[in-house]
This record gives structure tokens, sequence and C-alpha cells, in this order.
């Protein structure tokens, strides 16, 4: 994840490196990669979540502009510069770019196209609640460090990207999205987000993040129709709910 970073054709950035309470050699690794590179700050924490780590950085950056990368996913070499044009050339505030989803056996995208769209903060919003395109992840977009002011991740939470993407956004005049795959996304069993084990009580706080998005949506009057997917995503989780059960 470091070294593909390192190697960006687009080398002018800072690389802030959060030590998440790690118990191996990762801790040292960051400082032996910051001591070979002017470009890289490390901060150690006692562990706390990807929400801390992720509050960190966005408090100690000063860059213009903020990407997030997981450190078990890896990014291609020219996606700085890629999102950098895109929004720069579009006069936007934050861009988009695709994902590969990446497992041990196969790798698969679903948008490559190269289709660009532009939107306004309204139409992005839309597109989140209906998170098929326009997905509610941080990690596949460039932003503007100014649209995360006086908006952090919750803490202790699941489903953090839910919480914040809609909040950002709103803050924002224009997203543009390119659908060109940038972005490597590695989906593990056993983790957070994704497990094939359906988990009652993950069902239940994923609904919850929809229907805090939603509520979001109709108190700001931004789409009418977004109540029915609150329906929509409901029976879902009910139905993995007594599949479970069953």
């Amino acid at each position: 994840c470091i070294d593909i970073i390192l190697q960006q054709s687009f080398p002018y950035f800072e690389l802030l490196l959060i030590d998440d309470g790690s118990s191996d050699s990762s801790g040292v690794i960051c400082d032996e990669y910051a001591l070979k590179d002017k470009r890289i700050r490390v901060f150690h924490e006692q562990n706390g979540g990807v929400s801390i780590a992720r509050n960190i950085g966005i408090e100690n950056v000063k860059g213009e502009w903020i990407l997030f990368v997981d450190s078990d996913d890896w990014i291609d070499p020219d996606m700085y510069e890629f999102l950098y044009h895109l929004l720069v050339d579009n006069d936007a505030d934050i861009s988009v770019c695709a994902h590969y989803i990446e497992t041990t056996t196969r790798t698969k995208v679903r948008y490559s196209s190269g289709t660009l769209t532009s939107f306004s903060s309204d139409e992005a919003i839309r597109a989140l609640v209906v998170d098929k395109r326009v997905r509610n992840y941080i990690w596949d977009k460039l932003f503007k460090r100014q649209a995360f002011s006086g908006i952090r991740f919750p803490e202790n939470q699941i489903f953090e990207d839910m919480a914040v993407c809609y909040r950002v956004f709103h803050k924002v005049r224009r997203i543009v999205m390119q659908d060109c795959p940038k972005y490597h996304y590695l989906r593990r069993e056993g983790s957070t987000v994704l497990d094939k084990q359906y988990d009652p009580q993950k069902e239940y706080l994923w609904f919850l993040r929809i229907y805090e998005q939603v509520k979001f949506v109709q108190a700001n009057g931004i789409w009418h129709k977004a109540p029915r997917y609150v329906h929509k995503y409901g029976i879902h989780s009910i139905d993995k709910i007594l599949m479970l059960a069953s």
C-alpha cells in the first residue's frame, strides 16, 4: 500500500500514516518509511478504530485535498493524478473514480466505461441514496479539504463511511465522477462490513445508517422519493435476518 502511493505519477502530496495501536511491526515500518521520504508523517496512537485514525488524519493534514486509502487496499499508480485533474478540469469540489473488488481468487469491476458525469450537490446525494454507481465509500474520492470542515467520522461505530459521505456532499457545490477504476478494494472474509455470516445486529445498524441518511435528505428537501429506500432496505434487512434465523 505504501509503496504504490510513493510511486504515484502525481508526486506533490503528503502521506499521513496512522499507526492505530498495531501489535506487530507496522509502527516500526511506518517510521522507517518516514526516514526515507520527507513526504511521510507518522502518527502513533492507541488502538481506537478506523474512524479515530481517519479523524487524526483530517485534523493534521496540511494539503489542499484529502484522499483516504485503507492499509490492506492498493491503488493504481496514476490514481492521484487522475482524480486531481478530474476535479480541477471540471471545477468540482469532489472527484470520484470507479474501483475494483479484489478477492483471493478474482478481480471484479462493475463500472469501467469511462463515462463522465458532473453532479450538483443534491444530484450526488440522490445517487448516494440509490447506492449503485455513486457508492457510500470514502476511499474512491478526492475531496477539497474544506469539505470536511465541521465533519468527523463517528467513533466506535461501523458503516462510518455511510454516516459521512452525504454530509460532506451537502457542503460542496459540485461532484464529478468518471467510470475508470483506480482503487483496489480487498474484500476479506471476516471483515467488519462484509462477512458471509448474516449478523442481525450489523443488519440493524446498517439499516439505521440508511434511515439517518434518508431523514437528512428529507429534512433538506433534496429528494421526495428517498423514503422508498427505507422501505426497500428495511425489507432487505428483515429478509436477511429471517434467513439467519432459519
